[in-house]
């Protein structure tokens, strides 16, 4: 199985972990280094938007990976990281966390955390992953912005309880070895069987997507077995492989 985490570095305040590891990878630092932050100045989420990071009141750490992959092969690690979240939360805790393509967790309906997946490439190889994870854990109403806030979650706010840090954080990263070494085994299978399982989007639902300038409305039928879409519209199946998620029908 593969380690991560053996070598963790927590600190205080930085910019982003994801920027951090970004540097770190760069210089050379093994596959499966952990950087954590307590407090985030500038974390940043998918399409650059502002991840609020309060001190303490979440987790944001970010994981280098090395792995011999070519660049289409990586697609379905932020949504493997997602899955992988949910998971533990589920198991450990009876929670009831759910995926939302193409990298959110949710929880009654809301944002509790997100995933950001970065790379750097060559000739069509990947030289190195940086998967980030966000998720509010003990987070008060108030702490959120006011544009965000009636869309955020935490787990204290969900479930009236403050989990307990070193032990999400250790337990995530469990989890995460455990489903990405079923990745490197090519146990796909087992993979979209179980990111079905935590998926918010069920078979059937009605969605609307944005995909750069154009909006396609069709009915959820799938995963594709690098994570992305099957869409059924008029004129057949769409495979969907990044986008927007803007509304769902169930």
């Amino acid at each position: 199985m593969i380690k991560l985490g053996e070598k963790t570095f927590i600190f205080e305040k930085c910019t982003s972990s994801n920027r951090l590891s970004k540097i770190w990878a760069e210089k050379g630092y093994p596959e499966g280094t952990c950087i954590v932050c307590l407090e985030q100045t500038e974390g940043r989420g998918r399409l650059d938007r502002k991840w609020h990071s309060p001190k303490e009141k979440g987790l944001y750490l970010s994981l280098i990976l090395r792995p011999l992959l070519e660049c289409r092969d990586i697609t379905i690690l932020s949504l493997l990281t997602a899955m992988s979240c949910a998971d533990f939360l589920n198991e450990k805790y009876g929670f009831s966390v759910k995926v939302k393509w193409p990298n959110d967790l949710i929880l009654f309906d809301k944002k509790l955390g997100g995933i950001l997946l970065e790379s750097s490439t060559k000739n069509d190889m990947v030289e190195y992953v940086v998967l980030g994870i966000g998720i509010n854990l003990k987070n008060r109403l108030e702490d959120f912005p006011e544009d965000i806030k009636d869309k955020s979650i935490s787990i204290k706010i969900g479930y009236s309880t403050e989990p307990d840090f070193d032990e999400i954080r250790t337990g995530l990263v469990g989890y995460l070895s455990k489903w990405l070494s079923y990745f490197f085994q090519n146990k796909k299978n087992l993979i979209l069987e179980k990111l079905s399982f935590y998926s918010y989007l069920k078979k059937d639902d009605k969605i609307e997507i944005r995909t750069g300038e154009k909006i396609l409305y069709g009915i959820f039928m799938g995963y594709g077995e690098t994570g992305y879409l099957k869409i059924k519209v008029d004129d057949g199946l769409e495979e969907i492989y990044e986008g927007e998620l803007v509304k769902i029908e169930k």
